[in-house]
């Protein structure tokens, strides 16, 4: 009882580091770990199916956990990206559900994902905000003390949860633990008969997704943030048909935001009107957590077409003001996210957007920490670095890297990977001495950092020499697989999947055939992610025939193809889009010196001084 055992790279960290990875290496992983000693140990599922007992509530505990050691972590905001992460996980038709049906041995090695942990979290979050976190940590509280070393099921802590709460929420949850998918709602004003919005609910279901079974619909605890006479106000029901009906007060509002602080598990579907009026009037009325999830419903709607990119692209600005870690990444990820589908004769203006948008910020933070340096600065300057330093290619901000790397191993960790990264890349030189140094480098962080830079250079017949690596005998080869899909172009994914199909046998007879959380057919992603529509037929029969039959192959292999084929339709969908905004980018020029100027004609005056020119 009490024992927790640690990877090296988890808790012996280099004593340079800042605060970032002393609070997510460590104080995290502690606070998932201990927690699992309440929920794992002294009460334990029954069976497989719940696993999520266990790791969905270490999840939920680590965050509340880590706030209280150190409250700059703004709880509210990392989990709001666990839901995100959740979302996008649930966004597969074949995506698991919560409980899910355990079969076979198979069965349970696809069960340790984004679905259990962090769908686990995000729907104990959603329900505790709708009967109140003391009531909440009452139930939980009866449950443990219930089932204390003992089984559990999910049956038996909703009874607890509805026990405390006093009123059932046994069916509520039912429907987010046992089916797959997550809802989306869309939202309107209705006021003829008084202000009241119209809500319904659907499956979410993102482009080049296929049809699937008929799914029962949720019963949603709704929380919606709404304009009332100028400010904020806010409501809140259970939605538990298709559609519903949620009466307000005041006059029939300007706009709505169906998910207030972004806790609910579900999606909203926004109007191009709905989002105008929510960028322009209602977005200093909005918490962060709002904002933050507006933002993501509003990529996701690109992505299907639902909403033009112009005016996805300028809710990039509102975002960047928030200048955090949990703002400037999604900000900067959105349209850095398109960097595979630019064509080639309009990346100069796609690398002059990105230098220009975001390029100030990151010669602001800098390639090197400082002590002055905030969680905040921390945390975002990788982001930064890299989507300006590494995919806008600065060219300052490369010199700066190249600079900096001769010396690297006395670099912070925080940031000698990305560093090496850049270097790597630019300078063949450094791409070499990296290459020699990595088969005896004793420290297995560094090893880790050397294989990623060597693995991620955009220069093919360069990765090629990297990937050689794997086979080397004298090397662990599960460090040196990671090397694969780690390529940062389409044609780097080429090169990853061509050495997979020219040494597969050697690859899988050196492997371990046994995992829990990484099954082996995870690789069928290096070929799923072509993303492309005419080697859709090609790329599908290959990674069945290759990895199906491997432990926990079968869903894993599915879930690849269907992420391959939303991938198309959102390519599909994205490149007309890309290609109109980047022809609309203007490349400002530096402006020429200024040329001599005819003399005047002879005077008394004694001329002035030229001035010197201005600087563009």
């Amino acid at each position: 009882a009490g024992l927790i055992t640690w990877s090296e790279t988890l808790i012996l960290l280099d004593p340079k580091s800042g605060s970032k990875e002393r609070q997510n290496t460590w104080v995290v992983v502690a606070a998932h770990e201990i927690a699992h000693q309440w929920f794992g140990d002294l009460v334990t599922m029954k069976f497989w199916d719940d696993i999520w007992l266990n790791e969905g509530f270490a999840n939920w505990m680590e965050t509340k956990t880590a706030a209280r050691f150190e409250p700059a972590n703004h709880n509210e905001n990392v989990e709001l990206d666990q839901r995100t992460r959740a979302l996008e996980a649930d966004s597969l038709v074949t995506a698991r559900q919560i409980r899910q049906p355990i079969n076979n041995v198979d069965d349970i090695l696809t069960v340790f994902d984004g679905i259990t942990y962090n769908k686990g979290a995000s729907v104990l979050r959603m329900f505790e905000q709708y009967v109140g976190p003391e009531v909440f940590q009452r139930g939980v509280r009866e449950y443990i003390a219930a089932k204390a070393h003992g089984n559990a099921t999910s049956a038996d802590f909703a009874a607890a949860i509805s026990k405390a709460a006093n009123k059932d929420v046994s069916a509520a949850f039912a429907t987010f633990l046992d089916q797959a998918g997550a809802p989306e709602i869309v939202a309107a004003p209705a006021c003829t008969a008084g202000p009241s919005v119209t809500i319904e609910q659907r499956r979410y279901l993102p482009a080049g997704a296929s049809r699937p079974s008929v799914t029962k619909p949720w019963i949603i605890p709704l929380c919606m943030t709404y304009e009332k006479q100028g400010k904020r106000a806010e409501a809140c029901t259970l939605v538990e048909q298709p559609t519903a009906r949620l009466a307000l007060t005041g006059a029939c509002p300007r706009w709505i935001m169906p998910n207030a602080n972004g806790a609910g598990y579900y999606r909203v579907a926004y109007t191009a009107p709905q989002l105008t009026v929510l960028r322009d009037e209602a977005w200093p009325e909005l918490t962060w957590t709002e904002r933050r999830s507006l933002f993501n419903d509003v990529v996701v709607a690109t992505s299907q077409g639902r909403v033009p990119l112009m005016l996805a692209l300028s809710f990039v600005p509102k975002m960047l003001v928030g200048n955090d870690r949990f703002t400037l990444p999604p900000a900067m990820g959105f349209p850095s996210g398109f960097d595979r589908w630019v064509p080639n004769e309009l990346r100069p203006k796609f690398e002059y957007y990105l230098r220009t948008m975001f390029g100030p910020g990151a010669l602001a933070v800098g390639l090197a920490p400082r002590d002055s340096d905030t969680l905040d600065i921390e945390a975002t300057r990788s982001a930064l670095i890299g989507t300006v330093g590494w995919t806008a290619r600065d060219p300052k901000l490369v010199e700066q890297a190249v600079a900096l790397a001769d010396r690297w191993r006395d670099l912070p960790q925080a940031t000698r990977g990305l560093i090496l990264d850049i270097a790597v890349d630019a300078r063949p030189e450094m791409f070499a001495r990296i290459l020699k140094e990595v088969r005896t480098e004793p420290d297995r962080t560094r090893r880790e950092e050397m294989y990623n830079a060597l693995a991620g250079v955009r220069d093919v017949k360069r990765q090629s020499e990297a990937l050689a690596l794997i086979l080397d005998p004298t090397l662990d080869i599960r460090e040196t697989l990671g090397m694969l899909g780690n390529g940062s172009l389409e044609a780097n994914d080429a090169v990853s999947a061509q050495f997979w199909k020219d040494h597969d046998k050697i690859i899988l007879a050196r492997l371990p055939r046994a995992g829990t959380t990484e099954p082996i057919a995870g690789y069928a992603y290096l070929f799923t992610s072509a993303c492309r529509a005419d080697k859709r037929d090609e790329i599908t029969a290959y990674v069945r025939a290759e990895f199906a039959s491997l432990p926990g192959g079968t869903r894993v292999v599915e879930q690849a193809i269907e992420s391959m084929n939303q991938c198309i339709a959102k390519r599909t969908i994205a490149e007309p889009e890309i290609r109109g905004w980047l022809t609309g980018v203007k490349i400002a020029k530096d402006k020429p010196k200024d040329e001599a100027k005819p003399e005047k004609k002879a005077s008394a005056k004694k001329p002035k001084p030229a001035k010197k020119p201005k600087k563009s």
